[in-house]
Formats: C-alpha cells, structure tokens, sequence
C-alpha cells in the first residue's frame, strides 16, 4: 500500500515549500525515521530524502 506524506515548511526541517513524499512505509514508521532525523540536527531536504531512504529497509 502506497502513502502519501505532505511535509511543509518548517523551521525544525529548514525547509522552505512543501513536499509530497510517496512510500510504503506505514505512519508510524515514517513518523519514526522523521523524529530521528529531527534529533540529528540537519536541515537540508536532500539529507532527509537520502536518509529516509536508507532507514526504511
């Protein structure tokens, strides 16, 4: 089953429009990787893509 998550612009993230990401992963799982990544400390989009990427296998 395919989800489509809408992240906006956010000082946490440092993005700056919004994006539609598309996956399989559940919520809580996409929920998850996304908590982590805030806990990381980076804020390039392309970081969280790359990173989202790799924690969902």
């Amino acid at each position: 089953m395919a989800y489509t998550y809408n992240i906006y612009s956010s000082d946490q993230l440092g993005l700056t429009k919004s994006y539609h990401i598309q996956t399989d992963l559940p919520p809580h799982k996409f929920r998850a990787i996304m908590m982590e990544f805030r806990r990381g400390g980076e804020k390039d989009p392309n970081v969280f893509v790359k990173y989202m990427s790799e924690q969902s296998y």
